[in-house]
């Protein structure tokens, strides 16, 4: 059996991969008891939890959209005011690994490009693209 104890003092799950989001940005002591017949092993491991959000560092705020959000897996991705850009579409995972990327070209005024991330699985992820005028990221829940 499993306990999570996520040491924000509201939650805990006794699954063996649970999603959990933290109410607020902060460090948190989060506790893992695993046991079966033969006792328990008790893991330890602070989370520092800084919202990613959504965060436009150059071009307008709206010009990437991700939907729906959160999503089973299948998003849509909009770049509106962006046709003629040369960029790159990348997802990281919640630790930073890349585990998509994709070379872009838009080629009209709203493209829509839809992509199917199901089997990343549960979890946050970051999708963003960057072209030589435009850099944006959105935070993506996959349930």
């Amino acid at each position: 059996s499993v306990l999570w104890d996520f040491g924000d003092g509201s939650s805990s799950s006794t699954i063996i991969n649970p999603v959990h989001q933290y109410p607020s940005k902060g460090n948190y002591d989060a506790v893992l008891i695993v046991s079966n017949s033969c006792g328990a092993t008790r893991l330890e491991q602070n989370v520092e939890n800084y919202p990613l959000g959504i965060r436009t560092v150059s071009g307008t705020g709206s010009a990437m959209k991700v939907y729906p959000n959160p999503s089973n897996g299948e998003v849509t991705i909009q770049l509106s005011e962006l046709q003629g850009s040369l960029g790159n579409l990348v997802v990281y995972d919640v630790q930073g690994k890349l585990v998509y990327t994709k070379d872009l070209e838009v080629t009209t005024q709203n493209m829509e490009l839809n992509l199917d991330l199901s089997h990343l699985g549960k979890g946050v992820y970051m999708i963003g693209f960057t072209s030589e005028n435009f850099t944006n990221k959105v935070r993506l829940i996959i349930q």
